[in-house]
């Protein structure tokens, strides 16, 4: 959480919010999987890859409010790494709101 307050993406107020996790969730499950991959790609980059990230970041939350096991990622991190709904909103929105800054800085030149 202290990441997204952080760096202004959602206030300390907003993030105790249902509604804000619900849609970030949401919006994370509408992208490709090319987005989502070019996304996973950029904060691997940056974040030095963290495997518990990726694997909330690839999988939506299941019926019992854990990451689905299905198998190996990418990086070779197992996805059977269990996480409470809260945990894995928190993730997506993290992950979501920081494609959305990457992908959205070339466009903030032109007003």
């Amino acid at each position: 959480m202290d990441l997204l307050t952080g760096n202004g993406i959602v206030s300390s107020q907003e993030v105790t919010h249902p509604i804000i996790s619900a849609a970030i969730s949401h919006l994370w499950q509408t992208l490709s999987e090319e987005r989502k991959a070019i996304l996973l790609q950029t904060w691997a980059q940056k974040h030095g890859g963290l495997p518990g990230l990726a694997v909330a970041c690839q999988e939506p939350v299941g019926a019992e409010g854990s990451v689905k096991d299905s198998g190996v990622d990418s990086q070779g991190a197992s996805c059977s790494l269990m996480s409470t709904p809260e945990e894995i909103l928190f993730e997506d929105t993290f992950d979501v709101a920081s494609f959305l800054d990457k992908s959205e800085a070339p466009s903030t030149s032109s007003p």
